[in-house]
């Protein structure tokens, strides 16, 4: 009789198989309760199996041929654990709970199979496990129904995960909203740096957080504040090699460095080791910071026990080693900007620079502050526009300078213009302007920005020079004049060479006295009578107790009359002083000066009188006719339009001199 009597192909290749090969031996020899159990198994609708035996010989149905894959082809007849070895430290202890009688259900276990190949895969199974008994009531097989479960766990893996990596990213996000609030009002980078460790070293429960810079030597680094619990904090500079010989490489690889048990990290030598332990670190994680491939600095958390760093934990610290250095290098640049500015507004302050930036489309303008004050406007006392631009600017230069402004627009060059403008108290200014325009793509005028400074000074100075050089020119031709007519009549009144030296030597200096005081003067300022006559007798050493000057000072002369008065002065000098009152010792010099008017004129005249006594006059003076007489009696009058009168009387000599002011300068200062 055929036997086993079903039709599938378990069923023939069982028939097929030289059983007596097997443990089992011949099929004919096989008892009822095994005959049974491969009936049993080869009807089920499951994946089957009988282990049969102390070898555990497999029998199996056609569900579990198909399990199996290519492997089915040898399977069948051979021990279990020949046929799937990688099961056995899993299976074995169960087999021998069966043996013993136990019905074992096993829901969801894992058992690695190799289903072609050599390559074992992982799977998932509920199986049971029932004891057959033989005639004699022992175990002796094992029936055994396997449901793989392996998608359906995989897929539960899946949903897990995805439940933790969304409970993950939900505590991720809450923690980045504390973290964005905490660094949110921090402007400093040494603040931002302890707060971030501190949202951070709370969140992970970390004994230690804190930021080390990586220093140009290349060799070291260097922490400051550091987020402590518990532990004592490292600051300072430290070296790489101190806490391990790759620790440096790599960092610079971008490598986050986790150590979850730094007493136990074989990667540590005994001395790296120690030092960790030293310092209070247990376990470890370090995340560097690469920037344009170059290491800027790392992020240390540590543990004082050994600690198993999560994924989320892991993320977070690079999450904040991330943002942190952004928040500090903004904040850094944010410094660096305010410093700039602080310098801009100090450089805009010292040089006077008003600033302007037109919105060309829109017609907004922005002035800087100091803009505003050149505009003769106070600060933000308007709203900047073209218009209160142009209307500030002098009438007589608007024109000129819009144009000049559109003309540069539209030639698309620099403009540049100085011009006026009135002030709301009427004052005129000077300004200096320069501006660029920017342009679209299509050519039309976006945008300019300009500068400009104050020139009024500068434009007085430059029309004082213009009058000091025209002066320069009148005085410097005066004067040649007045040294050629000098020299002249000295040299006709001379009787040598060497007389001619000593007078003509003597007048010179007076003039050189007179270009002195001259030279000292500033805009509008003049000489002075009470100045130009004591620089003479202060040149004649006259004694103080023989010369009485009496008369209003500050009395301002024309320019182009000094030189010739000064002259006049000169001669009377040094006439007393070779002659007269300051030749003798009972003479006497006295000089009065007022100010009033001619009976004929309403200007202003200056009246001098010279007038000298007890003075024993020489033979033939009276009659004298020298260079200084015909200086005052012929040269004052044609050149200054005065008046003089000049008396030899045989008590001395007495001169005066009525002579024109200017109105504009005739008070006395």
């Amino acid at each position: 009789m055929r036997w086993p009597n079903a039709d599938d192909v378990m069923a023939a290749r069982i028939r097929a198989l030289d059983w007596s090969r097997t443990p089992l031996g011949p099929i004919e020899s096989w008892p009822p309760s095994l005959r049974h159990a491969v009936d049993t198994t080869l009807m089920g609708q499951v994946a089957s199996i009988l282990l049969w035996g102390p070898e555990l010989t497999q029998i199996y149905n056609d569900e579990w041929r198909r399990l199996m894959g290519g492997k089915d082809r040898h399977a069948l007849g051979q021990a279990s654990f020949e046929c799937f070895p990688e099961t056995e430290t899993a299976m074995r202890p169960i087999y021998a709970r069966v043996r013993r009688g136990e019905v074992v259900v096993l829901r969801d276990i894992a058992l690695p199979v190799t289903r072609s190949g050599t390559q074992a895969t992982e799977a998932w199974w509920n199986v049971h496990l029932i004891p057959v008994r033989d005639e004699e009531a022992r175990v002796s097989g094992i029936f055994c129904t396997v449901i793989e479960t392996t998608q359906a766990v995989l897929a539960e893996r899946e949903r897990e995960a995805a439940a933790v990596s969304l409970r993950d990213n939900q505590k991720r996000q809450a923690f980045l909203l504390k973290l964005s609030d905490a660094l949110r009002p921090l402007s400093d980078a040494q603040h931002i740096r302890l707060a971030a460790a501190t949202v951070l070293g709370e969140e992970v429960g970390a004994c230690r957080v804190a930021f080390a810079e990586h220093e140009p030597d290349q060799r070291s680094y260097t922490v400051t504040r550091n987020y402590v619990r518990g532990a004592p904090e490292l600051t300072g500079r430290f070296e790489y090699d101190g806490f391990g010989a790759s620790l440096l490489q790599r960092l610079k690889r971008g490598e986050v460095i986790v150590q979850p048990d730094i007493a136990r990290d074989p990667a540590l030598s005994p001395d790296e080791r120690q030092a960790l332990l030293a310092a209070g670190i247990g376990a470890s994680m370090n995340v560097p910071l690469v920037k344009d491939g170059r290491l800027v600095a790392f992020l240390g958390v540590n543990h004082a026990q050994a600690h198993a760093f999560t994924p989320l934990e892991i993320q977070l610290c690079e999450d904040v080693a991330e943002r942190s250095w952004a928040a500090i290098e903004r904040a850094r640049s944010e410094e660096a900007l305010r410093e700039s500015e602080k310098w801009l507004r100090t450089a805009l302050d010292v040089g006077k620079l008003g600033l302007w930036d037109w919105n060309i489309e829109t017609g907004r303008l922005h002035w800087s502050d100091e803009h505003f004050r050149l505009e003769g406007y106070d600060v933000d006392e308007i709203s900047p526009s073209y218009d209160a631009w142009a209307a500030r600017i002098h009438p007589q230069d608007r024109a000129a300078t819009e144009a000049a402004l559109q003309e540069a627009m539209r030639e698309r060059r620099e403009y540049v213009r100085e011009f006026r403008v009135v002030h709301g108290d009427g004052s005129v200014h000077w300004l200096y302007g320069r501006g660029r325009f920017f342009y679209g793509a299509d050519g039309t005028p976006l945008r300019m920005i300009g500068a400009m400074i104050e020139t009024t000074e500068r434009r007085k100075w430059e029309d004082r020079q213009k009058m000091l050089v025209a002066e320069l020119q009148h005085r410097t031709h005066n004067l040649l004049g007045v040294i050629r007519a000098m020299s002249d009549k000295t040299l006709r009144s001379s009787t040598d060479l060497n007389h001619f030296r000593l007078r003509f030597f003597d007048r010179l200096n007076a003039l050189a006295r007179v270009q002195a005081l001259l030279s000292r003067l500033d805009g509008n300022d003049r000489v002075t009578f009470d100045e130009l006559l004591s620089a003479e007798m202060d040149a004649m050493n006259g004694s103080a107790d023989q010369v009485l000057l009496e008369g209003p000072p500050g009395v301002r002369l024309r320019t182009s009359s000094v030189q010739v008065l000064a002259m006049a002065l000169h001669e009377l000098a040094t006439n007393a002083l070779k002659y007269g009152a300051l030749s003798q010792p009972a003479g006497r010099l006295s000089i009065r000066w007022s100010l009033g008017r001619d009976d004929e004129d309403t200007k202003p005249w200056l009246f001098i009188d010279w007038r000298e006594t007890g003075v024993r006059m020489p033979a033939g003076m009276a009659e004298g006719k020298g260079q200084g007489r015909e200086l005052i009696e012929r040269a004052l009058p044609y050149q200054l339009g005065a008046r003089t009168d000049f008396d030899l009387t045989p008590d001395g000599v007495h001169c005066t001199i009525a002579m024109p002011v200017s109105a504009r300068h005739a008070e006395p200062g």
